[in-house]
């Protein structure tokens, strides 16, 4: 299967892959060749790409998923590989939310984009952390 990440800046990622493993509003989603064509959402997590074999991690954002019969295509809003991330810039992002949240004078509306951080920022983390 043709893999494209795409960001709002760049084509982050393009390649043949067997699969990908990503995190859906409901759930962890495993895509194979041969897999049905949908379109679906992802949430900021670790993706895990299947490179003949090898296993491969980046930290995307939300965004977009279409799979077609031959095809992944990922529209998000971040895609970091291990080498891209400073952890100690992202775990001060990740506190800076963390403390945001807490503030009850915050409308809902922030509140949300504050969890959405948090959510990026542990992603993040996790694969740093897991290149390390």
């Amino acid at each position: 299967m043709r893999l494209e990440i795409v960001t709002p800046d760049k084509s982050t990622y393009e390649g043949d892959v067997n699969g990908v493993v990503y995190m859906a509003p409901h759930g962890e989603v495993g895509i194979l060749p041969g897999h049905a064509p949908f379109f679906s959402l992802i949430k900021p997590c670790e993706l895990i790409i299947d490179e003949a074999g090898q296993s491969k991690s980046l930290a995307v954002g939300s965004g977009f998923v279409e799979v077609t019969t031959n095809a992944i295509t990922i529209l998000t809003d971040m895609a970091m590989n291990p080498e891209e991330i400073n952890e100690q810039i992202t775990q001060e992002a990740l506190e800076r939310a963390q403390d945001a949240v807490k503030n009850t004078e915050i409308t809902d509306e922030e509140k949300e984009k504050h969890m959405i951080a948090i959510e990026k920022s542990l992603a993040v983390l996790r694969v740093k952390r897991k290149h390390m």
